[in-house]
């Protein structure tokens, strides 16, 4: 029992400052005139020495980081509730096959998922992934369609 009580200060010691996501939500908010996604609250980022990044990420949001740390996050914008979007279709039903195209600067690669919420177009929809239970968020790019942009 000594050793445990003579290591417990250390062990404590030895846990990283998570970052502030309500902090980093705010940022991200004011960067983005409120129209992105929030931070998923299970995220542990450590907390970064410096002010994290924030940059404009291919089309979809914004990537937030943390370079010297070596952490970043891409957030996607949402599409907003106006009068005009709810009177278009969702183009994605939930428990639907989805055909979701990951694309970066030089591929593309295509995967069938579940989406596990309904859509509209450019709308942001979480998959998972046939085979796995992995959920990433993805936007709807057309009917039992999705994208990733990297």
């Amino acid at each position: 029992m000594p050793i445990l009580t003579t290591m417990l200060p250390l062990l404590l010691a030895a846990q990283p400052v998570p970052e502030d996501l309500d902090a980093l939500d705010a940022r991200l908010a004011e960067a983005s005139d409120g129209s992105i996604a929030p931070l998923d609250r299970r995220l542990r980022l450590a907390r970064c020495p410096v002010s994290p990044t924030i940059e404009p990420a291919a089309k979809s949001g914004l990537e937030i980081a943390c370079p010297s740390l070596g952490w970043r996050l891409r957030v996607p914008l949402v599409s907003g509730n106006s009068e005009a979007a709810s009177t278009h279709p969702a183009l994605v039903q939930r428990g639907e096959g989805v055909q979701v195209a990951i694309i970066g600067d030089d591929f593309t690669v295509q995967y069938q998922a579940v989406a596990t919420e309904a859509g509209r177009l450019g709308d942001i929809v979480r998959v998972k992934f046939i085979g796995s239970n992995r959920l990433m968020a993805a936007t709807v790019a057309g009917n039992g369609k999705a994208q990733i942009i990297d």
